[in-house]
């Protein structure tokens, strides 16, 4: 999918999938995380929003309503659909995804460490 140095500390790194599916991955203090990159309130880019990857928190750069790139779980209005979230690989220096979405909430199954 795309190299671990790539994917910037406070900020998503947008990615568009063979399908033609766009994703956006993040860096939190646990790891890696992937979500769609398309709010679920409207069609604004997450990976331009503001993110803390102290928090996991991006916000929507249009109405700034906010997810949790861990769990997907939308935790401020005006968003309330989750976003689907898809478990990463890191083999060496490149991550990977499972393009079987996981459900809302549910833990990633194995989180991968970020670089230092």
């Amino acid at each position: 999918m795309c190299a671990v140095e790539a994917v910037p500390i406070a900020a998503g790194k947008p990615i568009d999938l063979s399908d033609g599916h766009r994703v956006a991955v993040f860096r939190t203090e646990e790891g890696f995380h992937v979500v769609d990159d398309l709010c679920t309130h409207g069609t604004a880019s997450l990976s331009e929003g503001d993110y803390d990857p102290a928090t996991g928190h991006v916000e929507c750069p249009w109405h700034g309503g906010r997810f949790d790139v861990r769990t997907g779980l939308p935790v401020a209005p005006p968003v309330k659909l989750p976003l689907r979230r898809y478990d990463v690989i890191q083999q060496g220096d490149a991550l990977f995804i499972s393009l079987s979405p996981q459900p809302a909430g549910a833990p990633a199954s194995a989180p991968m460490r970020a670089a230092s």
